[in-house]
């Protein structure tokens, strides 16, 4: 009975063909018999397509939903193992994988904007560095003007 948990093909194989064949066997009864299990039957299959169906798909479709809008944080629901459930599973592998991928981005981002804020703050230490030093240059050079005004002086007191 395993054959029948894992597909959802196998499970409405089944509940078809069982009502087949009980509209098979009340047919041979009575008119109004077959009529209520022909009813029962359709009844049966469409819960076993809702509850094998739809209703996997729709919580599919819901958390697609959430992914598309970026939440990577809630699980996508496995409903069944059939063909839905597989798609399900692997939709949440990539919810996972697309989740740890996101985080190393942020994280490598944060590591980006702290490294610029370091190398922002490194290049206003050399400006400031660099003013400083111009206006230790500009003091140098007053002095030896002043300096070479004086030698100038001395030199012609001296040849006077």
């Amino acid at each position: 009975m395993n054959w029948i948990t894992h597909s959802i093909r196998n499970k409405l194989l089944l509940v078809s063909a069982s009502g087949t064949l009980l509209l098979l066997i009340a047919s041979q009864f009575n008119f109004w018999l077959m009529l209520l299990v022909g009813v029962l039957s359709f009844f049966l299959t469409f819960w076993a397509v809702t509850k094998n169906v739809y209703n996997p798909a729709h919580q599919l479709i819901l958390d697609y939903g959430r992914l598309a809008q970026g939440n990577f944080t809630t699980p996508i629901t496995l409903l069944n193992s059939g063909g839905i459930g597989k798609i399900a599973a692997s939709a949440e592998l990539t919810r996972t994988n697309l989740g740890a991928i996101f985080h190393k981005l942020n994280e490598l981002a944060t590591e980006v904007s702290n490294s610029a804020r370091n190398l922002s703050s490194t290049a206003q230490q050399v400006v400031s560095a660099s003013i400083q030093q111009s206006e230790s240059t500009a003091s140098t050079s007053a002095a030896v003007e002043q300096m070479a005004v004086s030698i100038a002086s001395v030199a012609e007191n001296t040849t006077a």
